[in-house]
């Protein structure tokens, strides 16, 4: 496989499809209940981490039977979408972070205009690539603090303002500075933390970047059950890079969308989880989006299925890892666009849209991921 496609781009898409006027999918037929008996087969923190994201005893039953599952969370917030669902991968969890790890491999391909990761510190050249779409470079000419389509700093929407946008060069002019901004904002971020989270300026706002961005991470159950260190360690986050037992990095990425392309920072986070023997974590959270979302949390768990075990090579040293993983995926956003009448009209439909989408992803995933894996054992043999 040489593609991932982040969970936040399918709650994203499908969103996209109901406010464009499209229509939802049908949901998935759910697989038959299973027996009791069948339900029992899977290892006990399996089940215990399922029902922590909300699953029924019949997906449990269903992941036992080999079916990806999904389910819209409740949320307290109308501009909210959670989902969360799961899925049995036969891959080993170093093959799955690996993949994670390479920027471009886990965005869709077939909307992926640009992505890379930021050095540290950032630096200009971590940015060379990122461009801005022709729609958004002419909105920004009209752009006013508190009336703009794109999603944008305070400071920076100020800055853009003071440009002479009659002049031949100021769009050049702008994506100069909107490079400059995103390499400031990187290294702000890892010195400060949540303190470098800025205030929206497109819109009037009604609540703080900041308060949203730890609101995502002190609601998920899936990261407070599993990897409570590492919902401490965002939630409080003082500083990126600070003493902590994890892997991390920020990447930018630029996607395409039916009406608008959107570019995102996210900060990922890969560490040990706190719940069963030898699971992994990957958080990755969403500090900027230039259209539709203001943030994004994913959190996804990786639980060795016991039954299974084969020899890898681990970095430096062969290592034993388990040949299959339990994949458990729990995701929240927050959309302006989904506050207001249009928002009313149409939040119910968009959040079964997530469900169903997501559903249909960790099938794909699943079914991806295992032809890679087979691709690059075979390989490994014919060499």
């Amino acid at each position: 496989m040489n593609h991932l496609k982040s969970t936040i781009w399918l709650q994203l898409g499908a969103f996209l499809a109901v406010m464009a006027g499209g229509v939802a999918l049908g949901e998935a037929p759910f697989p038959a209940a299973p027996t009791t008996d069948s339900a029992r087969e899977l290892p006990r923190d399996i089940v215990q981490a399922l029902h922590q994201i909300g699953g029924s005893p019949r997906e449990v039953g269903a992941l036992r039977d080999g079916h990806a599952v999904a389910h819209s969370r409740p949320t307290t917030r109308h501009d909210e979408v959670a989902v969360a669902g799961a899925v049995r991968i036969e891959v080993p969890a170093s093959y799955f972070e690996a993949r994670y790890r390479d920027v471009r491999g886990f965005e869709p391909p077939q909307r992926l205009l640009g992505a890379g990761t930021f050095s540290v510190p950032a630096r200009a050249a971590d940015v060379e690539q990122l461009t801005l779409p022709a729609g958004d470079l002419a909105d920004l000419e009209s752009c006013r603090v508190g009336d703009c389509s794109v999603h944008l700093d305070r400071a920076l929407l100020e800055s853009l303002q003071t440009l002479d946008w009659d002049l031949e060069g100021t769009p050049v002019r702008a994506e100069a500075l909107v490079r400059e901004w995103a390499v400031h904002y990187v290294n702000a971020y890892r010195l400060r933390g949540n303190a470098a989270l800025f205030p929206y300026g497109h819109r009037t706002p009604t609540r703080s970047h900041l308060e949203d961005a730890t609101s995502l991470v002190e609601a998920d159950a899936l990261l407070r059950v599993a990897a409570g260190h590492v919902q401490s360690y965002l939630g409080g986050l003082d500083r990126v890079g600070a003493p902590f037992p994890a892997e991390e990095f920020v990447y930018w990425s630029l996607l395409k969308f039916t009406r608008k392309s959107i570019a995102r920072l996210n900060h990922v986070v890969m560490a040990d989880a706190t719940l069963g023997d030898e699971a992994r974590v990957i958080v990755s959270r969403t500090i900027f989006a230039s259209h539709y979302l203001r943030d994004g949390l994913e959190v996804l768990l990786l639980m060795p299925d016991p039954s299974r075990g084969i020899v890898v090579s681990g970095q430096g040293a062969n290592a034993s890892a388990p040949g299959a993983i339990y994949l458990l995926l729990s995701s929240r956003s927050h959309s302006d666009d989904l506050l207001g009448l249009r928002g009313a009209l149409f939040r119910g439909l968009v959040r079964r849209r997530a469900r169903g989408s997501l559903e249909k992803y960790l099938a794909d995933l699943k079914r991806r991921l295992e032809t890679s894996y087979q691709q690059t054992l075979q390989r490994g043999r014919a060499a």
